[in-house]
């Protein structure tokens, strides 16, 4: 109610962009999951703090397990490379448009390759050699980045204070980290297209 399209236009874009993808949210979520397959154990908050390295043996644990559950497999690394981008981010200024999903792929690929080497009984399984080829692939990849920046969207809307708005201008920290899920997302979505 604060923001007039009139008076605060670049604003106003980002409260329609908002209103949006919540309105439409269970449409575009299900556009972009992945309906064939099988869940593996996922942390589901793969990020620095939550990494503990051990030097002695080269060895890294995770902690914080609160969202530990079942999930895609990859799930963990496209999280991961998500929150290392704006994590690296100085004072949270997202350059997304510095987003290069083809560099994210190869680190996806080395952790993908290794859970298909040691999980080579799944191709026994119905449907498990298809499925293990599609997640291979750029746009199943593509797509679990999407559904990670998703669900951060709902979840940066949960924890937004409206009321810290200020008159002028928007600058409550999880209301900005929702319109970049967002935006992080549409650039998803645009690279897919292309990959068709």
């Amino acid at each position: 109610r604060k923001y007039s399209k009139e008076k605060k236009p670049e604003e106003y874009k980002k409260i329609e962009l908002v209103k949006y993808h919540l309105d439409n949210y269970k449409k575009i979520y299900n556009e972009n999951s992945v309906t064939k397959g099988f869940y593996v154990i996922n942390h589901n908050d793969v990020f620095d703090a939550n990494i503990l390295y051990r030097e002695k043996d080269n060895k890294i644990f995770l902690i914080d397990h609160e969202y530990f559950i079942l999930n895609l497999p990859g799930h963990d690394i496209a999280y991961y490379l998500i929150e290392s981008f704006f994590y690296n981010e100085p004072e949270y200024k997202s350059e997304l448009n510095k987003v290069d999903f083809d560099k994210l792929f190869l680190y996806y690929e080395v952790f993908i390759n290794k859970f298909i080497e040691s999980n080579k009984f799944i191709e026994n399984e119905e449907s498990g050699k298809e499925f293990m080829e599609l997640i291979k692939t750029k746009i199943y990849f593509i797509k679990l980045m999407n559904l990670v920046n998703l669900y951060l969207f709902i979840w940066s809307i949960g924890n937004t204070d409206f009321n810290k708005w200020e008159q002028n201008e928007i600058k409550e920290f999880f209301f900005i980290h929702a319109v970049d899920r967002i935006k992080f997302y549409l650039l998803g979505k645009e690279k897919i297209e292309k990959l068709k």
